[in-house]
């Protein structure tokens, strides 16, 4: 019988409530779109202010996907991650359309490099032959704050 080795470590624990916690942050924007009509911008551009976001991701990841390893991947773990506050925090100052669209495009490029760095840093931590199963666990971690977060969220607005 094949020894398998053990996938529930400190680390993957660790790596995938990182990735929850991301994927929280994400969440949370459920309802952009009702605090965007709440502002000064024309209701016309709020559908490509929330597009945005996704773009920015999908011209990034490709680029930067390639100098992602698990050696460097904390580097930018941590680069990306205090990006991500900072827009997080611009968001307040954000009340028209150009500062709205600086911010979102920050806050897309941010997350996508910080979330595709802590993919880079989990796969370090997946025995071989336990893929399926590591890979499984991630896709709960990163839909979990979806079923919860906007829920959570409604009464509080």
């Amino acid at each position: 019988m094949e020894r398998k080795e053990k996938l529930m470590t400190r680390d993957f624990i660790a790596v995938n409530a990182m990735i929850f916690l991301a994927y929280t942050n994400l969440a949370v924007f459920f309802n952009l779109e009702h605090h965007l009509h709440t502002l000064l911008i024309d209701p016309r551009w709020i559908g490509f202010l929330i597009s945005i976001f996704s773009l920015s991701g999908i011209i990034l990841r490709p680029l930067i996907s390639p100098f992602l390893f698990p050696a460097n991947s904390r580097r930018w773990i941590v680069v990306s991650t205090l990006m991500d506050i900072g827009a997080l925090l611009a968001y307040s100052l954000a009340s028209t359309f150009w500062p709205m669209l600086a911010v979102r495009l920050v806050h897309g490029g941010a997350y996508v490099c910080m979330t595709a760095a802590k993919m880079a840093l989990l796969v370090a931590f997946i025995p071989p032959g336990r893929s399926g199963q590591a890979f499984g666990i991630t896709s709960a971690c990163m839909l979990l704050p979806f079923a919860v977060i906007p829920p959570l969220l409604t009464p509080l607005g």
